[in-house]
């Protein structure tokens, strides 16, 4: 899938679809946000997916703001969708301007990349084992 992805920002790019394109690459280990443009192509090979979560949407509405007009490309969650339809109706970005790589983050085993660690039940740490601590029991 990443893969395809990669093409088809690409491709966006390329035929001016977009003029940036906000992702994730890998700065020193650590996966974070990026714009990708057409003049350097080649960097989209960098483009990753991972757990990592930025408010690129915020970022969007940045960069709509300093260049109107301007066409964003970014990855986008099931979280960044509804920030995204909040941004439109509040007037804050234009969705004719917008295109989304949609990736997905619900843990479900029906969806690829099932990774929202959020979503998981909090589990407890070695000293709070030993001192019998449980997060999951209700405040007394």
């Amino acid at each position: 899938m990443e893969e395809s992805m990669k093409e088809t920002v690409k491709r966006w790019l390329q035929d001016g679809t977009i003029d940036v394109f906000l992702g994730y690459r890998v700065f020193d280990g650590h996966p974070l946000p990026h714009c990708f443009v057409k003049d350097k192509i080649e960097e989209i090979n960098d483009l990753v997916i991972g757990t990592s979560r930025y408010a690129l949407e915020k970022i969007a509405t940045h960069i709509s703001a300093a260049k109107p007009g301007v066409k964003i490309g970014m990855l986008a969650r099931d979280c960044n969708q509804r920030a995204l339809n909040v941004l439109y109706i509040w007037n804050q970005l234009n969705a004719d301007q917008i295109r989304t790589v949609n990736v997905n983050c619900c843990p479900s085993n029906l969806k690829e990349h099932g990774d929202c660690s959020y979503l998981d039940p909090e589990t407890r740490g070695i000293f709070k084992q030993q001192v019998g601590v449980n997060n999951t029991s209700r405040p007394r």
